[in-house]
């Protein structure tokens, strides 16, 4: 008889094939999101769980695989078997009120078999339907009751499919036991092919307790392959530039290979780079071998003229304002979109500034390589004396998707140079002293450089003239410009000379020589003796001539 725990020794035959774990949502399960107190929990036994969120027929978001309760019996005995489901406790707590839960069983699948076939859960097995695949399958024949003896069993099958065509090998006609043996195991394969869904009815036949035959049946189904689905999603890029493109893939039995038409690579995604619209064909293989074939469609978006120019700013240029100099001004050029393919901008000035005469030019046709969005060139704007000039850049573009022409033009604005400026001073000294002459430029651009009339350098210069003298100082700007500053340096007047005569201030005109004594004031370096007598005639006594300060002749 049965022995169990439960109230009149009952057992629980509700196992899962181990024939000691119940069934319970602890203990089958999907992993994550089956505990809401443990969002990461992981999976128990999911080779028994069905994910069926998208199912159709039965409502309910999960199931267990077809399992069987079975027990061993007496001949003759009568049992009775009970059902009965439950919120489940423990680790989960009170969280499994908020599932439903129900239990189904398959109309007469109560049954007294000598032995019960079932097929073994892995890859296109799911409960009693076989899907159609490459992988091998195992159907398990369990021996119900006695072991003890060797036993064999005649099996007959019937339904829809072909014994050795739909299932190879073909399924055996007997099954036989060793003594002692309660399980026999059949591997076979279920190939892909051209048929509908089939099924197949297993008819075990034994003999009761009571020696009448008995016929055990029992139903499993053939299903096709999982349709190998393939989309070509669209996708769109700018003209000139270039997108990673792949299909959207679903069905079959995973592991998907690629194989792009073109001889275009058998990865997933692929980076293409069209000109113009196009599909791009795309074969698609399963684990098994089942393929499927889309287009991968990409629209080109065709631009306006995707080319700009700006000038990098520097020491002459604040924004699209360029003054002239002896200095280098750098044009980037830059184009938008894509940057697969080479391009080219055909280049023309318009505006007052003239090219050679005002600027050097830049090159005719600026050339962007393949990846290249960005080219820059270089020019000098030279200094002249033209005021205030504009600068147009026309920015002609053949589009490489289309042919059209169009063109894009920017405007700069070319200012004068401040002039280069430099101013003298007039110092006044005394006669004897020194002093120093200092140069302060402006405009130009420095660093300056300084040269005064002997060739020294420097913005100061020290000179002690004996009389007023002018001095010429040139400074030069870092562009070569030149201006020319003049320093007037004057004496300042000595004080009136203090002189008197000692004796006759009247000489008579004689043959002889006469003498006169002079005092000079203190400080005088010497005097001259100058004169006319009665009759006009000049007379000078001697050439100015040194004396002490405190001397006199």
């Amino acid at each position: 008889g049965i022995s169990g725990p439960y109230s009149n020794g009952a057992v629980n035959i509700a196992l899962l094939p181990d024939g000691v774990t119940p069934v319970t949502i602890a203990n089958v399960n999907s992993g994550q999101g089956n505990d809401p107190n443990n969002p990461t929990c992981p999976a128990v036994n999911p080779e028994y769980y069905v994910n069926n969120s998208t199912g159709q027929t039965v409502a309910f978001g999960g199931m267990t695989v077809v399992l069987t309760a079975r027990s061993a019996v007496q001949c003759g005995q009568t049992y009775h078997i009970k059902l009965a489901i439950a919120d489940a406790g423990g680790t989960f707590g009170d969280t499994d009120t908020a599932y439903d839960s129900a239990v189904f069983l398959e109309g007469g699948s109560f049954t007294s078999a000598p032995f019960v076939p079932s097929l073994t859960p892995g890859p296109g097995i799911v409960g009693n339907t076989m899907f159609e695949s490459c992988f091998p399958m195992e159907l398990t024949f369990l021996r119900v009751g006695e072991v003890t003896e060797a036993d064999t069993f005649q099996v007959s099958y019937s339904g829809t499919f072909t014994n050795g065509l739909d299932i190879v090998p073909a399924l055996p006609e007997e099954v036989i036991f060793g003594a002692g043996e309660s399980t026999n195991l059949f591997s076979f394969n279920a190939p892909i092919d051209e048929d509908t869904d089939e099924t197949v009815i297993i008819t075990v036949v034994g003999i009761s307790c009571i020696g009448d035959t008995i016929e055990n049946v029992f139903v499993f189904n053939i299903a096709e392959a999982p349709f190998l689905i393939a989309e070509g999603t669209p996708f769109s890029v700018d003209c000139g530039g270039a997108v990673e493109i792949t299909p959207t893939v679903s069905g079959g039995y995973g592991n998907y290979t690629f194989e792009w038409g073109g001889n275009l690579g058998t990865d997933p995604t692929i980076l293409v780079a069209p000109l113009s619209d196009t599909s791009y064909p795309v074969t698609i293989f399963d684990n098994c071998g089942l393929s499927t074939f889309t287009e991968v469609p990409v629209t080109v978006i065709p631009a306006p003229n995707p080319f700009s120019v700006t000038v990098e700013p520097g020491p002459t240029v604040t924004g699209n304002s360029i003054q002239e100099s002896c200095y280098e001004v750098t044009f980037t050029f830059a184009r938008s979109g894509g940057t697969a393919y080479p391009d080219t901008i055909y280049l023309n000035y318009n505006g007052q500034a003239e090219v050679g005469s005002d600027f050097d030019p830049l090159p005719e046709q600026i050339i962007f390589q393949a990846g290249e969005n960005v080219v820059s060139h270089s020019t000098v704007f030279f200094q002249d004396p033209d005021g205030l000039e504009s600068l147009i850049l026309s920015l002609g573009d053949v589009s490489i998707c289309n042919g059209g022409f169009s063109i894009a033009d920017f405007t700069f604005q070319v200012t004068q140079a401040q002039a280069l400026v430099t101013t003298g001073t007039s110092p006044t000294i005394a006669c004897g002293a020194n002093t120093t002459l200092t140069a302060v430029a402006t405009g130009g651009y420095a660093p300056y450089t300084f040269e005064w009339p002997d060739g020294s350098a420097g913005n100061t210069y020290v000179v002690s003239p004996t009389a007023a003298t002018s001095y010429a100082m040139e400074v030069t700007d870092d562009c070569g410009n030149t201006a020319v500053a003049t320093f007037n340096v004057g004496l300042t007047p000595p004080p009136p000379l203090n002189m008197s005569i000692l004796g006759p201030n009247t000489v008579t005109e004689a043959c002889g020589s006469t003498a006169d004594q002079h005092h000079p004031a203190a400080g005088r370096a010497g005097c001259a003796h100058t004169g006319h007598d009665l009759h006009g005639h000049y007379h000078q006594w001697g050439r100015l001539r040194s004396a002490p300060a405190t001397g006199h002749t």
